[in-house]
């Protein structure tokens, strides 16, 4: 699709990774990206470009692909494959293809559904691939003494850009998920908390009840920027991540109600 240089494009990407890291146990590392997938979008969700590609040097190790978390879906990503439907690419690769988009479409904004677990995974997946061909992690003294990776400013660096990334969850939690035809119907987890998760947020925008995400990237990129659009159709600005940003719905619906 052409490009319309008087409008404001972003990129809207999934990472599809091995795991979480455990903190407690000091296991790190889990996070690597076997997936990667985005797509580039207007402020109305009309999609310019789609992109997705296997993390060669995870997807074709075994061993590594056999911690993911939705390791069931291997045998699907080799469908995919053999229909030519996904390749497998060096990790530089694919970072070469989002820098030359970030150019290309003059993006003003990276975003992700908890864009800082992408974030985490995205560096990781760099430092185990790219080696000492990536920016050195930086860090910065927090209030309390110690000290926090700027994972961000690593991945500015490594992409060659000043865009910033920012969260379509909090984003969702300030908007979507504070109407009042959303908190009606609204799901709790086994403590009581609002579930708004992209799934949830999505069968809410759509009216589809019975949807289930991919939890492949691309796919769930393209779910995440139609409710993307719909935020900014109700007027929000971009926001960073807040820790835990559904604990800016009203109090009085945190808990569900016996």
């Amino acid at each position: 699709m052409k490009i319309d240089k008087r409008k404001n494009y972003y990129i809207v990407f999934v990472t599809e990774g091995l795991g979480l890291n455990d903190h407690k146990k000091k296991v790190y590392g889990r996070q690597r990206s076997y997936d990667v997938g985005y797509v580039i979008v207007d402020k109305k969700g009309t999609i310019i470009k789609m992109f997705n590609a296997l993390t060669k040097e995870i997807f074709g190790d075994s061993e590594l692909m056999a911690t993911a978390y939705f390791a069931n879906k291997i045998p699907l990503y080799e469908y995919m494959i053999d229909n030519k439907e996904v390749k497998e690419k060096m990790f530089v690769k694919i970072v070469n293809e989002i820098k030359r988009d970030l150019k290309k479409y003059n993006i003003k904004g990276i975003l992700a559904y908890n864009v800082n677990y992408d974030i985490t995974a995205l560096v990781e997946t760099a430092q185990y691939t790219m080696k000492d061909n990536c920016p050195k992690l930086t860090f910065e003294k927090t209030k309390n003494g110690k000290y926090k990776p700027l994972f961000e400013v690593f991945l500015q660096k490594l992409l060659n850009t000043k865009v910033e990334f920012y969260d379509i969850w909090t984003m969702a939690c300030k908007t979507l998920c504070q109407q009042k035809t959303f908190l009606a119907n609204a799901k709790y987890t086994n403590k009581g908390n609002i579930i708004t998760n992209a799934e949830t947020v999505y069968q809410y925008i759509t009216d589809k009840e019975e949807f289930k995400e991919d939890h492949t990237a691309l796919s769930d990129a393209i779910i995440e920027s139609e409710i993307l659009a719909r935020i900014f159709a109700n007027g929000c600005s971009l926001m960073k991540q807040m820790y835990f940003p559904f604990r800016m719905i009203p109090k009085e619906y945190q808990r569900k109600v016996a």
